[in-house]
């Protein structure tokens, strides 16, 4: 091979190199420039299809990535909880599900101008949905609003991250209201049996007031044929003293005249 060839693969190697190099230091230079907002949420739900890289988007625009999916008991302790939570509360707490993500930062110039800005957001109704990327399985995070009034998760922490609460999801909701449904249908069945109980009730009463009202109806047919007879002897009794009303004073046969 002649050395003019080493020559220009020995130049075109050095030049590979040095484009490696400006490129590192390019990609270098602005992973420094790029500022990222850590927060955190907690969910009472699955988070199948949320994980590390996951997008972040805000009413559908992406605008970060989620950096960690854990169980809340793995970040927090008993011993952290806000003085004043019930045990109750803390038990319900550390079955959530933690995610931290982060939104990106770079192109805003006042960095604690928009932590403020998001506290009111937050006031406002906003909140972490977790909606399904079609039928990939994938899920994101997506940053909308809510009506303010609806309550949210109990967090008895101090959160290391600023907190934005979650909205149900969809498959949360749907399957609140199956579940709703059938504690419906359920309460149909108990009322069912206890208006089946009442007609037992009522029927068993039937039966004894008609023995009841069997056991009176004889002695009331006898009073009944006593009066009717009393009724007889009074009426020819007064047919009598009309035919004769001289008979009221008429003395008795057998009694003796003075």
């Amino acid at each position: 091979m002649r050395k003019s060839s080493y020559v220009k693969i020995g130049a075109f190697i050095c030049a590979a190199i040095l484009l490696a190099a400006v490129a590192v230091i390019l990609m270098g230079s602005g992973s420094m420039r790029k500022r990222e907002l850590l927060l955190e949420t907690f969910l009472e739900e699955t988070v199948q299809g949320v994980s590390e890289g996951s997008a972040v988007k805000y009413r559908g625009i992406p605008v970060g990535t989620v950096k960690s999916v854990t169980f809340a008991m793995a970040d927090y302790r008993p011993e952290d909880a806000l003085p004043g939570t019930s045990t109750a509360d803390l038990r319900r707490a550390i079955r959530y599900a933690r995610v931290v993500f982060a939104i990106d930062t770079s192109d805003l110039p006042d960095q604690e101008a928009f932590a403020e800005l998001l506290e009111k957001q937050i006031s406002d109704g906003l909140r972490a949905h977790m909606k399904s990327q079609g039928i990939t399985g994938l899920v994101y995070v997506d940053l909308d609003y809510e009506d303010p009034g609806k309550p949210t998760l109990p967090v008895p922490w101090k959160t290391e991250y600023r907190y934005i609460p979650t909205a149900p999801s969809l498959a949360k909701t749907l399957t609140d209201v199956v579940q709703n449904v059938a504690q419906e249908i359920h309460g149909f069945s108990d009322l069912k049996v206890d208006a089946t109980n009442l007609m037992t009730r009522l029927s068993s009463l039937i039966d004894n007031a008609d023995g009841t009202v069997a056991g009176l109806r004889i002695p009331l047919e006898n009073t009944l044929d006593d009066l009717s007879r009393v009724s007889k002897n009074l009426a020819e009794i007064l047919d009598a003293i009309r035919d004769d009303p001289g008979r009221l004073f008429q003395k008795p046969a057998n009694e003796n005249m003075p």
